[in-house]
């Protein structure tokens, strides 16, 4: 008996679809960037050091014995970083070697917490306080153009100086009870001075208060001993 076999059948063919040509992606718009908001400092209470970010330690100017250790120097502050406009800066303790901070240049830092003075602003210098927590500055020498200019108010005490300077800004800029703001040269106000103290204006000087500037004399301490206070 003759056995019958079945041919195997065809392969199937292949179907390949097409691979579909990719989409060209959508040209996105990358959004620009948005600066971050001023930080404001904390209110400023007794043993606030706490809330300072960067604080003067003058290290690299006490190794160097140099007393006008430039600002600029990281080796110089706590953090090992040349504070910025959004570090609240305390100068804890001047009086000994590299604790003078001699402002040159264009500082810009969010406050200033000096209670025991060493802080000098002189040409080419402007220290920019932009936060708007209060700052308080002892014995301040500003001298040959300096400028301080303030965006929050700013306590003034001791003995402070000024001879061909500026203070502007903002921030309201008070002469603190039982301070004195020696006028020794020329200096202009635009803006706001508040005196609790005195200021005393040496003869043949004069503080000149810029248009639209106020000096308020709650105390009736302003003397001018020959000098002259006068709006422009």
């Amino acid at each position: 008996m003759t056995q019958t076999t079945t041919p195997p059948l065809p392969p199937k063919p292949t179907v390949r679809k097409a691979t579909p040509a990719a989409k060209p992606l959508a040209a996105q718009s990358i959004p620009a960037l948005t600066p971050l908001p001023l930080p404001i400092p904390n209110p400023m209470v007794p043993g606030h050091e706490a809330y300072c970010t960067d604080s003067w330690t003058g290290n690299d100017a006490a190794l160097k014995q140099n007393p006008d250790a430039s600002i600029y120097d990281a080796n110089n502050w706590s953090t090992g970083l040349v504070p910025g406009q959004y570090d609240y800066v305390c100068v804890p303790n001047p009086f000994r070697p590299g604790g003078l901070v001699d402002v040159a240049g264009g500082p810009v830092w969010a406050g200033l917490y000096a209670p025991y003075g060493g802080v000098t602003v002189e040409q080419p210098g402007t220290l920019d306080l932009v936060g708007t927590a209060p700052s308080v500055i002892a014995s301040l020498l500003i001298q040959n153009d300096g400028t301080l200019e303030t965006a929050g108010p700013v306590g003034l005490t001791g003995v402070i100086s000024s001879q061909n300077a500026t203070f502007e800004g903002s921030g309201t800029i008070t002469i603190e009870p039982g301070s004195t703001l020696t006028v020794n040269g020329p200096t202009t106000v635009t803006g706001n001075i508040d005196n609790e103290g005195t200021v005393s204006v040496a003869s043949g000087q004069a503080l000149d208060l810029a248009a639209g500037s106020v000096f308020d004399n709650d105390t009736a301490g302003a003397t001018t001993n020959g000098g002259t206070i006068a709006t422009s």
